[in-house]
């Protein structure tokens, strides 16, 4: 792929899926790219600097895939090529998603989750700072997240599963139960704000394992059920 059709895949693959960070590998032709795109206003854009070589890198992340803390959608148009290549690795033709892979949960095992309270009262801190009139990139610079970070926070999207039928629902009715007039959007934030599996509603205090992707927080349990994909 050419350069320029790098860089518009990237800016393509980030709105498609609203990503708050953009991890790009920051030597060669990353370190333009992860510049660019900054000037252009992906601000989710993160820089990595990767150490040892690809094959190290991976057997380094095999505790964490072999204990059942990656997951993976059943179904998805790119899931065949992407675990053939995992397996063939490191004999595979190409190995660019085996080392992306590395490299993102090096990256998030870099530093431990936030307590679900930090978060909320971090999230609340935000919207105050917004009301106030103070702008998003000052109020990013000083949480030390993203600005598309702190809009998700301003403008917070219930997942599907919170808009449809099932456990979800009695997670939706005992929350209005208890807060009378909340909206469903506000039920959200709440729930992945405050350390709350989003499927099941159930405190992640004490869980065994807590899983978490676009969608908010989640339980071992519900998080294999409900395929979250890393």
């Amino acid at each position: 792929m050419e350069y320029p059709d790098l860089k518009r895949a990237v800016v393509s693959q980030a709105r498609t899926y609203s990503a708050t960070v953009v991890l790009i590998e920051d030597q060669a032709s990353g370190t333009q790219l992860i510049q660019e795109l900054i000037r252009d206003g992906l601000h989710a854009v993160r820089g990595y600097k990767p150490e040892h070589d690809k094959v190290m890198r991976l057997r380094a992340q095999t505790a964490t895939i072999e204990n059942g803390f990656v997951f993976l959608p059943r179904e998805a148009p790119w899931l065949a090529d992407y675990l053939h290549e995992l397996i063939t690795f490191p004999n595979a033709k190409h190995c660019d998603q085996a080392d992306s892979t590395s490299q993102a949960l090096a990256w998030i095992n870099l530093a431990p989750g936030e307590p679900g309270i930090i978060g909320y009262y971090r999230q609340e801190a935000a919207r105050k700072k917004h009301r106030e009139g103070v702008p998003l990139n000052r109020i990013a610079a000083e949480a030390d997240v993203t600005v598309e970070e702190v809009q998700n926070w301003l403008n917070p999207r219930p997942p599907r599963e919170l808009a449809g039928a099932g456990a979800s629902q009695n997670v939706l009715q005992k929350m209005r139960e208890r807060c009378p007039g909340i909206s469903t959007q506000e039920l959200y934030r709440h729930l992945r704000a405050a350390g709350f599996c989003v499927f099941c509603g159930e405190s992640l205090r004490g869980k065994r394992s807590i899983s978490s992707d676009a969608r908010g927080e989640a339980c071992y349990e519900c998080a294999r059920k409900n395929d979250m994909t890393f």
